[in-house]
């Protein structure tokens, strides 16, 4: 797929977003602007606003999970290789979208949700292939493994960024807590 002008600068904005809100939450649209070496005119002609800014990235945060989700569950043998892979894939974004896990506008947004939803079956679907392969215990709901699995790949990022567990360790940690927790 060829990007237009326009769409490639979106991009730069977006990926340059990234960077910088991951370093600073609270940095402003001229900082942003700075960083993809844009003018703030040319930023306002793709986000009208730093909200508009947040929830296109949110979005794309998601369909980032979700493209590289996808091939990490899809390609394993078993839902037990499934999570150890989409952990495995997911942990190394942290850097990148930490930051959205505590913005309001990211999760309050009803397209952002809807769309996060879309993520959050997914893990549904793999849960209740943990729980047929008996890897998870009968008696605990789909909800909560679900709500698990999401919670330890954020801890996962939080940790790994502020310096806590080394890089190496954070998937495993992460796929341990999961399977050994709930068993």
């Amino acid at each position: 797929m060829v990007l237009s002008k326009s769409e490639k600068t979106k991009l730069v904005i977006l990926e340059a977003a990234a960077q910088v809100l991951s370093k600073q939450a609270d940095a402003t649209l001229n900082d942003i602007a700075e960083a993809a070496s844009v003018g703030r005119a040319t930023l306002h002609r793709h986000f009208s606003s730093r909200e508009d800014l947040i929830k296109s990235l949110a979005l794309k945060a998601i369909d980032d999970v979700q493209d590289i989700a996808r091939p990490a569950i899809e390609d394993a043998a078993s839902s037990k290789e499934a999570l150890a892979n989409l952990v495995e894939v997911l942990v190394p974004l942290g850097h990148k979208y930490r930051f959205l896990a505590t913005d309001p506008i990211s999760y309050s947004d009803p397209e952002v949700s809807a769309k996060y939803n879309q993520h959050l079956t997914r893990l549904s679907d793999l849960a209740m292939g943990l729980k047929a392969e008996n890897e998870i215990a009968d008696d605990i709901p789909i909800a909560w493994v679900v709500a698990v699995i999401d919670a330890l790949i954020y801890a996962a990022w939080f940790t790994l960024e502020d310096g806590y567990i080394a890089k190496r360790d954070a998937a495993p940690l992460a796929i341990r807590s999961i399977l050994g927790g709930l068993r």
